[in-house]
């Protein structure tokens, strides 16, 4: 029974050790995350105030609501044509 577990460990070892031979970066799927954008607290803070100060409550369904995503909108549209 022993030698029959050593068997059974040596055959998933050698077949992990074959998997990863044949799994080099050549072949492997690599995922490049994008690098963000630097953080502007300034522009975080007037994204915030606009949101609640100009724009003011948006629950679902309002017209509060239906300005903010507009306006959101808008704004991804700018970020889009500028890259």
């Amino acid at each position: 029974m022993m030698s029959s577990m050593r068997c059974a460990a040596r055959h998933l070892l050698l077949t992990v050790a074959l998997f990863c031979a044949l799994v080099t970066p050549a072949t492997a799927v690599q995922f490049i995350a994008p690098q963000p954008a630097d953080f502007d607290p300034d522009r975080a803070l007037a994204v915030a105030y606009h949101l609640a100060e100009t724009i003011g409550d948006r629950p679902a369904g309002t017209l509060g609501e239906q300005m903010s995503a507009g306006w959101l909108a808008g704004q991804f549209a700018v970020l889009s044509t500028a890259h």
